[in-house]
């Protein structure tokens, strides 16, 4: 099905609105548009975990690579605030309010395979997480599996102290027929663009050591534990 975006180039260091056009036109042309992220992350025990999602097996760009929780292309007449919000509720299950989320930093991201050419104006928010990973209501099609991990191991990994990391979460099953618990281990090459993640990750170390999220408003108590927090002794539908 078609969507509508808007599209740009750059002059200088900022982008000017040249039109309108279908996204996949814009992806094969490499014509910059814009993406809306938003980044769960939660606290635990005094430290900070990211929720990871793991791209589709069916993918047309990115199969099984791991990702930014939700990222969405701003559709035409949308902010990035409405497609955080949309992309939340359609790619995890839940929903949550404009100020749930807080904008944390921009990047710009290149991407070149086959016919696709990818050239996207990134904004990232956070999103401080009150939920547990079996309250998400995944797509199947779209999501192989959401998992969380120390944002410090994630660090040290891009930064090449660690060869690899361990994820806990919960993936798809091989009959693709429901989500169960999963312990996976990642590397640099589990991410689509080496360049890119490594960073964002430093851009998110820099978020989280700038701004105290525990005077934040409406701040909940959490688990004392991963394996607390996602719950999770069966397979959800």
């Amino acid at each position: 099905m078609s969507e509508l975006i808007d599209v740009y180039e750059w002059l200088g260091d900022k982008l000017k609105h040249i039109g309108i056009m279908d996204k996949i036109e814009a992806e094969h042309k490499g014509i910059w548009h814009k993406i809306s992220r938003v980044q769960p992350i939660k606290k635990i025990n005094d430290e900070y975990y990211v929720i990871l999602q793991r791209r589709g097996r069916h993918k047309r760009i990115g199969a099984l690579n791991f990702a930014v929780a939700v990222s969405e292309h701003i559709k035409t007449g949308e902010s990035d605030i409405d497609a955080s919000i949309r992309g939340v509720k359609e790619e995890l299950g839940i929903n949550i309010g404009m100020d749930e989320l807080e904008e944390a930093y921009s990047m710009n991201f290149e991407f070149d395979k086959g016919n696709i050419k990818e050239r996207t104006y990134c904004t990232t928010h956070m999103l401080e997480c009150s939920f547990e990973l079996k309250d998400f209501i995944l797509q199947k099609k779209e999501v192989e599996g959401v998992y969380m991990v120390p944002v410090k191991d994630m660090i040290d990994m891009f930064e090449g102290k660690l060869d690899k990391v361990e994820v806990t979460g919960i993936g798809l099953n091989q009959n693709e027929t429901d989500y169960i618990y999963d312990v996976t281990t990642i590397d640099k090459n589990s991410f689509s663009n080496y360049n890119f993640y490594s960073e964002d990750f430093l851009k998110l170390k820099e978020y989280i050591e700038n701004k105290s999220l525990d005077n934040k408003k409406g701040q909940v108590e959490y688990g004392d534990s991963v394996a607390d927090d996602i719950n999770f002794n069966q397979e959800i539908d």
